[in-house]
């Protein structure tokens, strides 16, 4: 009480000075806007409620209950003011083009003797080393199918000038381009089994059929499995010359093969079947087919027993495959089946593409359905 009438007389005393009042003044304005601010019950939805303070308690665990009372009554994040950014136009005149659902192909083979098809993807690429992922394009596009209850199989010459659309993957849309294109973009995708897995599903969602496997093999790999087989012979109806074949980038010499009856070892082979320069890409592909018939009858031939080991070798290193080695050891029992008279082989050429220049320029081929339709039902493709 003594305090309270100590007060009074001083605010009388002090009435006639304006300060005295301002301060005041300031001072309960504070305060109420700070009690009108807290909320009534200022914990968080899962906060207990703040545990009495005994009579006992120091001042630090007092201000502790203090600060946890009033911990979520911070001021809110204020929201961003939205300001406009980019725009982007759709093209009139767009298609869609769907996803391919492929038909139902033949089991895949459990034994040697069938029933079952596989459908194996060969590619060959242009480099020679033993990293196959940082390659650009595919240089070999071929597509064998072998029906193990026959036995019999279909081989066929995939252009690399085949303009298709290249599938999208993961953040990636689908893209115009050539067939090839495919091994460029699956290590930038992210595609699971990298550039050769993503050629695999590139080709299988182009000619709408079902792809099993793949086998890849370099420059180098080519060349060492050709000298293994001790070289191969083939036949020249007519001489060869090509005039630009390529050494290297920025390379060129004149190549030139006589008519008759040529041996041709790795370096040699590689050259008769890259070669493109004296006549057109559909006469490379026919040359390509040619060596690897040639390989078949070399590896199926008496002779290549004491090569075995070498071959078996240049298998695990200079060929990378998807195969299992009990689906090389199905192949290895049914091809040595197939006779020459049980393999169709079919070219890509002017029988199923029509030439073709894209806006950029570009000279492509186009599928023709009327050639094309046909001979890929043989690879499981629906007629």
């Amino acid at each position: 009480m003594m305090l309270l009438r100590r007060g009074l007389l001083w605010l009388r005393s002090g009435a006639a000075d304006p300060r005295v009042w301002i301060g005041l003044g300031v001072v309960a304005g504070i305060g109420g806007a700070l009690w009108l601010g807290r909320a009534p019950d200022a914990r968080a939805p899962d906060q207990a409620p703040p545990a009495a303070v005994p009579a006992t308690s120091s001042l630090a665990a007092a201000a502790a209950v203090v600060s946890t009372a009033t911990a979520s009554v911070l001021p809110g994040t204020p929201q961003p003011t939205a300001r406009p950014t980019g725009y982007f136009i759709i093209q009139p005149g767009a298609t869609p083009m769907p996803t391919p659902v492929l038909p139902e192909a033949p089991p895949f083979p459990e034994n040697c003797s069938g029933p079952g098809q596989m459908n194996l993807l060969l590619m060959g690429v242009d480099g020679r080393t033993d990293d196959l992922n940082t390659f650009g394009r595919a240089d070999t596009l071929l597509l064998l199918a072998i029906d193990f209850g026959l036995p019999s199989a279909h081989l066929l010459s995939i252009a690399r000038d085949l303009w298709i659309t290249v599938p999208g993957y993961g953040a990636y849309l689908p893209v115009a381009g050539r067939v090839n294109l495919g091994y460029a973009l699956g290590e930038k995708y992210g595609f699971p089994g990298g550039n050769p897995a993503f050629q695999m599903f590139t080709v299988s969602q182009a000619l709408g059929v079902r792809v099993d496997r793949y086998a890849v093999v370099n420059f180098t790999g080519f060349e060492r499995i050709i000298d293994a087989l001790g070289g191969l012979d083939v036949t020249m109806q007519v001489a060869l010359r090509d005039p630009l074949y390529p050494l290297d980038k920025d390379t060129t010499m004149v190549l030139e093969i006589p008519a008759g009856d040529v041996h041709l070892d790795g370096r040699t082979a590689l050259m008769y079947a890259r070669t493109r320069h004296a006549d057109s890409d559909f006469g490379r592909m026919r040359r390509q087919q040619k060596i690897l018939m040639a390989a078949r009858e070399k590896l199926l031939s008496p002779a290549v027993i004491f090569a075995a080991p070498a071959l078996l070798q240049f298998a695990f290193t200079a060929v990378h495959s998807d195969l299992s080695l009990e689906e090389m050891g199905l192949l290895g029992c049914v091809l040595p089946r197939i006779g020459m008279d049980g393999i169709t082989q079919h070219l890509m050429d002017y029988t199923m593409t029509r030439a073709h220049t894209t806006g950029g320029g570009a000279q492509v081929l186009l599928a023709e359905p009327a050639g094309m339709t046909p001979v890929l039902a043989l690879f499981g493709a629906p007629p």
